[in-house]
């Protein structure tokens, strides 16, 4: 299941930390200096560009709850 991104799940803060540095510089995760930018280890900017990459993250949200199912909000 982890086999992309060195066995490491989503940390607290990553998504965050990730976010801040991709906004200043979309290119971020190329530098040389991305670890120091992220204040991670190589292994976990690995993990966090896997993370953060647009194919882990759903496409859609429905918009009905199922049938039989109140909607939670």
């Amino acid at each position: 299941m982890f086999a992309r991104h060195s066995d490491l799940p989503p940390r607290y803060g990553w998504l965050g930390k990730a976010y801040t540095v991709l906004s200043e510089d979309p290119l971020a995760f190329a530098a040389e200096d991305a670890c120091l930018r992220l204040g991670v280890r190589r292994a976990a900017l690995t993990a966090i560009r896997y993370w953060t990459s647009p194919s882990t993250w759903p496409t859609s949200v429905p918009t009905k709850a199922p049938a039989g199912r109140a909607p939670c909000c």
